[in-house]
């Protein structure tokens, strides 16, 4: 503490001086000296005054609680003789902190305990704390703190404060750190169905605890010792051991997991036991096999289960409730309390029957219902054969639903192999008949009507078309009718029904057909508007719209209606004579009545009055020397009078022929050529001046020149006709004709040749112009030919000379005479007895006329036949399901043959020389040909058949992919016709694998071990397979295949 001098004058409160004084709760207040300094001689008197003095002659300062926080005022009077002197001190007294603090519960090794300071500070305070070697602290200043001791023992834990330069006093405490305990130590002992758990006292433990935390609950032996009872042999327990005491250290634990002994390794099975059959009639019994093995097994054996009567003794007496039930029989073995069991399943299996009811009487159209009416488990197997028919589902137990494609009988039949166990084979004939097809339907639609025709239907009697109300048709044949009267867009559905009278019934069909809506159509044209009469104007007609066939209209002129038949752009031309106006007043489609034509607007043409000079006629034609008057005028037509006539002909007429003033020309004398004249008018504005001209054609005659008359004989047999005059020029025409039908070689040439007699015209005309000129020549007949018809007969085997007859004779005079090889002529006309060779036959009228002919005789030939098999041994000798290929040899032409007849005749091609043949037996063959003359002849063999039957099936495979025996399947010759069926069973008579009407070696219907697409384990199994031979036997096989991996 210091305090200001005291000088020799008092200092105003403001100069004052503070001093700080610490206090606090003491235990007993502090006093502080207070100092005084002066400069006088120091002779006068002092004198203290304030708060905290408790003596005014003295300078001590006493300090209480009510000071804490304050500044305390503190005078001093200095009085000497007169003078007076003051001074003033603050003392500031300051509280002193407190180092107070609480330590949380002992704490145990390693676990923090809370340290909470409690005293007195400012938040300006420094703290120093002490907490002991190797303490471990989370906290700063006042905390609170976080610590822990990493050992047991007593820990002393310090605090001292400064606080605004006043410290506190040390305060030191002390905390017990407690060591944890120690975990126990467990261990087990076990048997078949007991564990006791023992462990060793903890020290310092004050308590414990049991807890099973996996496994049956147990009871507390001792204080050390737990046990668990009525376990099974290899049940697992998990035990714990709480300890704990009163200290701060937490509980400690150990689990430890037990099991229960296991059983001894002892293994009993029972063998398989293959399905059973049984029908329940004939008691029967079956001893099991079964292995017991194990470390010496001293238990018991029993059996339980369906047919066991004696539990010591593995037998099983079969019973019919046993079918179809699954028979589980089971062995138990029993040692202590431990058991082991084996179980086998004995199948027993009702034998199946095949039996079901079919529709015995169908249409192919339809299907025949086979409902399956004999016995057999869900898991039979049913052997269907359709005879060819498509069934759904096809396997199975059905019902099936049949259909065969051609009218027929057809065998539906079935054998079951239900768990290899098999049925009789049942059958049943069904009845197919042919249905009536659909007929297929047709429409042609025009706009108010439409033809439906549809196929023929054979045995179809009749058929019935059913149309919408109202609407009707006519037939237009027995598959067609026509109907009428429709609207454009008209749609119409019907339907056609094709009746017959099978149990098959009739057949409908339903068919659609709309007529076509109209089309958009109009007429449009345009022409000269003004013309001069008699100019002709012409009126193009556009049909738009039109599809090209031909429209009628309806024109008026005004005076006159006209029907025309037009088509696009028809060009109509008019003469009007006058101002006319032009309207079509009525258009119409002769296709398409029923639709209307838009028409266009009237045309008016005014007409101004023309020059007519005419319209020349054709030129009259005249042949030279004909006589006549022409009128000119006669060869116009429409022309006006008044005009003047001219020749123009480049020939003029002579003698005064033309006469211009009354128009006439006169024929008679004239030259042949062209004659020409004009008629000529001239013409008032604004029409134009006009002129015809006429021609009159006079043409030049032709020359025919028939030839001179001849005469024909034996020796003259053709006339030649026609003569050197005849003019020959190209485009005439010649023509003969004759007046009794006589034929002439070349009737239309000038000069041509005949071989019959008659009078001949020949006409030769021209024509162009129409002139022509006729002759005539007669050809007389002074002879008559012969025509000889004879044949000739060859030496056969059944006659030895050959002849020649005499037919008939045309021709000629008679009598007929015969020479044959120049013999004398005589009237035979049959010549027999004639040996082999050529001969030469002549006929001879009575005029002496010769016709003649020649022949060839031939020999009789013997008819020889050899019947060879083409086989290379002898006797012919071939092996079942072979063929051979016979031949009969002939020493004829094969067009002599006319017959061949084989025996037996039952051979595919009887007339035949070649056969192929397949006898399922050995067989006699027999071969007669007959010739065209009647001669036979005949040969025959006899064909041996082996009847061995090669059929091997395997009794092993591995299916390994090696490629070698990788598929078990069956092997065999050509004896074999088919595999009706291939089934492979397990040896419990499960069906793994099947294939049906299949041919023989063929790997592509064999067994590749997989099942449900899983490869089978090695072992057993049982095959059944059904071979059909080609002669119709069907041989059973069974028996048992080794699958090797």
């Amino acid at each position: 503490m210091q305090h200001n001098p005291v000088g020799n004058h008092i200092h105003r409160a403001s100069a004052f001086n503070k001093t700080k004084i610490h206090g606090g709760l003491l235990i007993k207040p502090p006093l502080l000296n207070l100092r005084k300094r002066s400069g006088s001689n120091g002779n006068g008197v002092y004198s203290w005054s304030g708060e905290g003095i408790i003596n005014s002659q003295q300078n001590l300062f006493l300090t209480h609680a009510g000071m804490t926080g304050r500044t305390v005022p503190v005078s001093i009077l200095y009085q000497e003789g007169a003078c007076a002197y003051r001074d003033t001190l603050l003392v500031q007294v300051n509280p002193v902190p407190t180092p107070d603090f609480v330590i949380g519960d002992a704490p145990c090794e390693n676990i923090e305990t809370t340290i909470t300071y409690t005293g007195t500070a400012s938040a300006q305070a420094v703290f120093s704390w002490d907490f002991g070697t190797g303490a471990v602290v989370n906290g700063t200043a006042g905390g609170p703190y976080q610590v822990s001791w990493p050992d047991e023992g007593t820990k002393t834990v310090s605090l001292q404060i400064e606080d605004s330069g006043c410290t506190s006093t040390l305060l030191e405490q002390t905390v017990s750190v407690t060591a944890p305990l120690v975990p126990p130590v467990i261990s087990c002992e076990a048997t078949y169905t007991e564990i006791v758990f023992t462990w060793q006292p903890t020290p310092g433990a004050t308590s414990f605890e049991v807890n099973v935390l996996d496994g049956m609950p147990g009871i507390l032996v001792t204080d050390t010792s737990y046990a668990i009872q009525n376990l099974q042999p290899g049940d697992p327990v998990t035990l714990e051991v709480v300890v704990e005491n009163n200290g701060p250290c937490p509980p400690v634990a150990t689990q430890l997991t037990c099991e229960t002994d296991l059983c001894p390794a002892v293994s009993i099975s029972i063998d398989p036991v293959l399905p059973i059959c049984f029908d329940g009639s004939i008691p029967d019994t079956i001893d099991l096999s079964f292995s017991l093995s194990g470390n010496s097994p001293q238990g018991t054996l029993l059996w339980s289960g369906p047919g066991i009567f004696d539990p010591s003794v593995a037998r099983v007496a079969l019973a019919a409730g046993m079918i179809g039930q699954p028979n589980t029989i089971l062995a138990l073995y029993r040692e202590s309390v431990c058991e082991y069991s084996a179980s086998r399943d004995i199948t027993v299996r009702a034998v199946p029957v095949a039996a079901f009811t079919a529709d015995p009487l169908i249409c192919n159209s339809d299907e025949s219902t086979v409902a399956f009416t004999g016995s057999a488990t869900g898991n039979a197997i049913f052997n269907w054969n359709f005879d060819g028919g498509q069934a759904l589902p096809g396997n199975g137990s059905g019902p099936q639903q049949v259909s065969w494609q051609d009218a027929g009988q057809y065998s539906v039949s079935l054998w079951i192999s239900d768990n290899a166990c098999l049925s009789d084979t049942f059958s049943l004939n069904v009845q197919v008949d042919e249905p009536l097809l659909p007929p297929t339907l047709s429409c042609t639609p025009d706009y108010d009507n439409m033809t439906v025709s549809w196929t023929a239907v054979a045995g179809a009697d009749n058929y019935d078309l059913q149309l919408p109300a109202g609407v009707t048709a006519s037939a237009l044949s027995d598959t067609s009718v026509s109907i009428q009267n429709l609207q454009p867009g008209t749609n119409l559905n019907y339907t056609l029904t094709a009746l017959g009278s099978t149990i098959c019934g009739s057949v409908s069909v339903t068919g659609s057909c709309a007529t076509p809506l109209c089309p958009t159509r109009n007429l449009s044209w345009s022409t000269t508007p003004v013309i001069c009469r008699g100019t002709a104007i012409s009126i193009p007609i556009d049909l738009q719209g039109n599809s090209g066939n031909t429209w009628q209209i309806v024109l008026s002129d005004g005076t006159n209606t006209t029907t025309l038949n037009i088509l696009n752009d028809t060009l109509l031309q008019f003469s009007p004579t006058a101002t006319t106006t032009y309207t079509i007043t009525a258009a119409t489609d002769p296709l398409l009545p029923i639709c209307n034509i838009g028409l266009p607007a009237a045309l008016t043409v005014v007409v101004n009055t023309p020059v007519e000079a005419g319209t020349p006629l054709p030129a009259p034609e005249f042949c030279a020397g004909e006589n006549g008057l022409i009128v000119l005028a006669d060869l116009l037509q429409n022309e006006q009078t008044g005009g003047v006539w001219t020749e123009l002909s480049g020939q003029p007429s002579t003698g005064g022929a033309f006469n211009a003033a009354t128009g006439t020309f006169n024929i008679a004398g004239q030259l042949s050529g062209t004659y020409r004249f004009r008629y000529a008018l001239t013409a008032i504005a604004p029409c134009v001046s006009d002129f015809a001209e006429v021609s009159v054609v006079i043409h030049p005659n032709p020359v025919a020149d028939a030839g001179t008359d001849q005469a024909l004989d034996c020796l003259t047999a053709t006339a030649s006709l026609g003569g050197p005059l005849t003019t020959i020029t190209p485009g005439l025409n010649y023509q003969w004709q004759s007046n009794n039908g006589a034929v002439v070689e070349q009737p239309t040439q000038p000069l041509t040749e005949t071989t019959q007699a008659g009078s001949f015209t020949l006409i030769v005309s021209n024509p162009a112009t129409g002139c022509q000129d006729e002759d005539v020549v007669l050809v007389s007949n002074n002879t008559n030919s012969l025509g000889l018809n004879a044949r000739a007969f060859d030496a056969t085997c059944l006659n030895e000379f050959g002849s020649i007859v005499v037919d008939s004779v045309t021709g000629g005079d008679q009598p007929y005479l015969y020479s044959l090889n120049n013999a004398p002529f005589s009237a035979q006309q049959v010549f027999a007895a004639l040996n082999p060779g050529d001969y030469h036959l002549v006929v001879q009228d009575a005029t002496g006329c010769t016709s003649e002919m020649d022949f060839q005789i031939a020999a009789a030939t013997s008819l020889e036949v050899e019947l060879i098999a083409h086989l290379a041994e002898e006797p012919y000798t071939i092996d079942l399901g072979e063929t051979a290929d016979l031949t009969a040899l002939v020493n004829i032409p094969e067009d002599q043959v006319q017959s061949v007849r084989w025996q037996p005749d039952t051979l595919g091609c009887a007339g035949c020389l070649e056969q192929t043949v397949q006898p399922f037996y050995s067989t006699a063959y027999t071969v007669t040909v007959t010739d065209v003359n009647g001669c036979t002849a005949s040969d025959d063999i006899l064909l041996y058949v082996r009847r061995e039957r090669d059929v091997y099936i395997p009794n092993g495979f591995s299916p390994n992919g090696d490629g070698l025996n990788d598929v078990f399947m069956i092997f065999a010759g050509r004896q074999v016709r088919q595999i009706r069926s291939f089934l492979i069973f397990t040896r419990w008579g499960e069906s793994i694998f099947q294939k049906n009407n299949f041919r023989p070696n063929d790997p592509a219907y064999g067994w590749d071990g997989i099942f449900r697409n899983q490869r089978m384990n090695s072992g057993v199994y049982v095959y059944f397979a059904e071979v059909e031979y080609i002669d119709g036997e069907v041989v059973i096989f069974k028996g048992d295949v080794a699958l090797i991996e």
